[in-house]
């Protein structure tokens, strides 16, 4: 059985994940360019477009119940492979209240070929549904961006692991020489 679509959830925190994450884009120069209200479906959550370069970030939100446990327990952050499927270039993994995140830069985990890391988890603790099956990528947290949230700016908490990054960074060059 597949994960049903929550549209509860949906409208509780997508909005509201949205306007944040504008915020914290148009304090570094950019300007909404789609999304807050148009639906990007299957695209992304947010489009924001830089006021100088023109450069575009794709940015897709998610609120998670047990970010405390992602974050002081588990060596990788999970990300639903359905998400795979979007043109994100980050993804934002936030708190419930807003006030930490976990930022993935996609286009990297997808450069170093992190996306073979599957797993899948058989879900029972959700809204009481029956048990469904879901799989994730495993994202090493050594990857990710760990932040609090203040006022719309973004303080970065912990650095990821600059050695581990150039390491991928180094098996995804090498690997670059053996694929076509």
């Amino acid at each position: 059985m597949k994960r049903p679509f929550n549209s509860g959830a949906y409208n509780k925190y997508d909005n509201s994940n949205k306007e944040l994450v504008i915020s914290i884009f148009e304090n570094r120069g950019y300007t909404l360019h789609a999304g807050l209200k148009e639906e990007l479906y299957k695209e992304c959550d947010v489009i924001m477009k830089h006021n100088i370069t023109n450069k575009i970030i794709r940015i897709e939100n998610e609120s998670r119940e047990d970010f405390d446990k992602i974050k002081n327990f588990y060596s990788t952050v999970h990300i639903p492979i359905r998400k795979l499927n979007t043109q994100a270039n980050f993804y934002f993994v936030w708190r419930k209240d807003q006030s930490e995140c976990m930022i993935i830069d996609i286009d990297e985990c997808r450069e170093f070929k992190i996306f073979n890391n599957i797993t899948s988890v058989v879900c029972t603790k959700d809204r009481n549904l029956d048990a469904y099956s879901e799989e994730f990528i495993d994202i090493p947290k050594s990857l990710v961006y760990k932040c609090k949230v203040d006022h719309g700016n973004i303080i970065y908490t912990e650095p990821r692991n600059e050695i581990i990054v150039n390491k991928y960074k180094k098996i995804s060059e090498m690997g670059k020489h053996f694929r076509k």
